[in-house]
């Protein structure tokens, strides 16, 4: 087959990796590293279908934005607010917070078995699980002690 000169007639050139050659940073462009992908943590593999995972994984996020938003708010209020003043704003925010971390730690606890049935007996939640159970209450306190905390000078 006769080649034709030119750049448009050319066939485009085909990049292929070296054999052993292994890059597990780069994610698809659609999917990402979800709980299908080879490389993801093997015990999120075959949750695909599950939507409880993904309503835990936001609301984590949720309250972790929530939390620096009330920090950001807090900060504001204390400059700006005159003296005597409630800081209910950061209150409320903290509060869903709270919410937002009880809400998820609670779907994960209910659906946690469907992760842990693959794994021998005696296996456990992890920190992040602990860490979660416990942001809570002090999230839950601190907006309680927002509401009720007047500025002084």
């Amino acid at each position: 087959m006769p080649q034709k000169s030119g750049l448009l007639s050319q066939t485009p050139l085909q990049l292929q990796a070296p054999s052993g050659f292994h890059c597990s940073h780069v994610a698809p462009l659609a999917g990402g590293l979800g709980p299908s992908h080879p490389h993801s943590h093997p015990a999120f593999r075959g949750h695909l279908g599950q939507g409880w995972l993904k309503a835990v994984q936001v609301l984590m996020v949720l309250s972790l934005i929530l939390c620096c938003l009330s920090f950001i708010l807090f900060m504001f209020q204390l400059y700006t607010m005159r003296r005597g003043g409630l800081f209910y704003a950061t209150g409320l925010c903290q509060l869903c917070t709270s919410v937002a971390v009880f809400t998820g730690a609670l779907i994960y606890a209910i659906h946690a078995e469907e992760i842990l049935v693959k794994h021998p007996p005696g296996g456990s939640f992890g920190y992040c699980f602990a860490l979660a159970w416990v942001a809570f209450p002090l999230a839950l306190v601190s907006g309680i002690i927002y509401i009720h905390l007047r500025k002084r000078e």
